[in-house]
């Protein structure tokens, strides 16, 4: 294993670029012998921090660190949905959610939205990737577990009774009947479920991987800055 590791990290880290300026690209994380670059963890950071509004210089070590660990668990993820055959992800549903992307980022105005871009530096083609691969992942996660879901009556009405009106009466407004709402509750105690079960599974597929970081690459009190040659 140590050879492998040793061989990845000779080949990657010597492709030196010709351009001074650009960062020499580099195994940032090995999971279950597959690596994670540090051009991929940029290209993640850059895209959440355009989905954020905000530029990316502005995260923390710790924000840093917590998109790292996203990318680990979407790699563990990505190998997961090998195993199961997917109606593959479409460029018109791609296509689509880059425009609810661009309304609700950019009001649909194009040169805020290249302005947008522009600060992330990241470019439209790559915030595609970014999107296909979360549409991809919802997809196998509903695959996986939403069939599975059940939410009973007696949960809806617990949650209504002890959260839904609680927090309707602390805002000042009038009461809802429970008939109007249970479907959204309903909902809500789906996604819930949805998230306990996804992230009590990616602990097991942690618990049960063999993941490789490099001492000093990232870590709390390390800080990587991102490439400025985009």
């Amino acid at each position: 294993m140590r050879r492998f590791w040793f061989m990845i990290v000779i080949a990657v880290v010597g492709l030196v670029t010709a351009n001074a300026q650009e960062i020499v690209d580099r195994v940032i994380a090995v999971v279950n012998n597959t690596p994670i670059l540090q051009s991929e963890w940029e290209d993640e950071w850059r895209c959440e921090a355009l989905m954020a509004g905000r530029p990316p210089e502005s995260y923390t070590t710790g924000g840093q660190h917590e998109i790292f660990e996203r990318l680990v668990d979407q790699e563990l993820l990505q190998q997961q949905m090998k195993g199961y055959f997917l109606r593959p992800v479409t460029p018109e549903e791609v296509q689509a959610k880059l425009a609810e992307v661009r309304k609700d980022l950019a009001d649909d105005d194009a040169a805020k939205w290249q302005g947008l871009l522009k600060n992330a530096g990241v470019a439209e083609d790559e915030v595609k990737v970014f999107l296909q691969r979360q549409l991809e992942l919802e997809r196998f996660l509903d695959v996986r577990f939403r069939a599975g879901i059940r939410i009973d009556q007696r949960a809806v009405t617990n949650y209504y009774n002890e959260q839904f009106l609680p927090q309707l009466r602390k805002a000042g407004a009038q009461d809802v009947p429970l008939e109007k709402v249970s479907s959204k509750i309903r909902q809500i105690l789906r996604e819930q479920q949805m998230q306990e079960l996804v992230t009590t599974w990616l602990q097991t597929l942690r618990d049960q991987a063999d993941i490789h970081v490099p001492d000093a690459t990232i870590n709390d009190s390390v800080e990587i800055e991102i490439s400025s040659s985009k």
